[in-house]
């Protein structure tokens, strides 16, 4: 909600033909207390368009330290200030649970959009660029293993 704050307030002066201040009043009582309305909108917002966000996790030294994601859903949940990620997109990060502080960055333009997403995309880190073969942080870990042999089992 604080990465797309203006979108959304102009989407609610628009739709509510209501003053700009007005609008950023009801997304200000929104950002501290759940709002059904402001809720659709983000919601609306991600699934027709392409909402991407830059996730970094310092120091930005290795090709994968830096990832275009593309915004698939909106928390209901209001207490909820997390973003839900897969793990293999972690260990791209060198991220674990101990703390790691995640930068994110909204991008807010199709052309930028475009530019990162060209280079940064997970799809893209697949393949390793220092010896062409397959990345082996994208390899599944040891739990996901254990979890799909228990699923199959």
């Amino acid at each position: 909600m604080e990465l797309y704050k203006f979108e959304v307030i102009s989407i609610l002066k628009t739709t509510e033909n209501i003053s700009l201040k007005e609008a950023e009043k009801e997304w200000y009582k929104a950002s501290l207390k759940y709002d059904d309305k402001v809720w659709k909108i983000m919601k609306k917002m991600v699934n027709d368009n392409e909402v991407g966000v830059l996730l970094n996790r310092n120091p930005t030294i290795n090709y994968g330290s830096i990832l275009y994601l593309k915004v698939a859903d909106v928390k209901k949940d209001f207490s909820d200030v997390t973003m839900s990620l897969h793990n293999s997109v972690l260990t791209v990060l060198a991220g674990d649970y101990d703390g790691d502080v995640l930068n994110l960055i909204s991008i807010k333009d199709k052309t930028t959009r475009e530019l990162f997403k060209n280079v940064f995309s997970p799809l893209h880190l697949m393949i390793d660029p220092n010896n062409a073969r397959f990345n082996n942080n994208l390899n599944l870990e040891r739990d996901q293993v254990l979890g799909i042999n228990s699923l199959v089992e």
